[in-house]
């Protein structure tokens, strides 16, 4: 596999969940206060963070603090995901388009992350 397959299969559902979160921002009510902007906003970026420390942290580290660790913090998402469901500060019918993309950014996240941390 050549470096720039690598780098896509390693950073392409990052990239895709940061653009994800920023569509959010920017669609949503600047009225709105910044911290129901930001919350709304930040479920798929969470993944993208998930996966850069999963990434940034040697092997052994995660076997210092137990691989269940990485699968706890998919808490996170989908726990920010249910707020921007409820909470939005913008026109709803954007989930209907973002969620599902949002959705195979995390799970391309969750399978590189799991390969990473597990060594699969």
């Amino acid at each position: 596999m050549d470096a720039l397959t690598a780098l896509f299969w390693l950073w392409g559902g990052t990239a895709g969940a940061v653009a994800i979160g920023a569509i959010y921002w920017i669609r949503s009510d600047s009225s709105a206060s910044g911290f129901t902007r930001l919350l709304s906003s930040s479920y798929s970026p969470a993944t993208a963070i998930i996966l850069v420390t999963a990434v940034l942290l040697p092997t052994a580290a995660w076997q210092q603090f137990g691989r269940s660790a990485f699968l706890l913090a998919q808490v996170l998402p989908l726990s920010l995901l249910v707020y921007s469901l409820l909470s939005y500060p913008g026109n709803r019918r954007l989930h209907f388009a973002l969620i599902p993309l949002a959705l195979v950014c995390g799970v391309w996240q969750f399978g590189v992350g799991s390969m990473v941390i597990f060594g699969k």
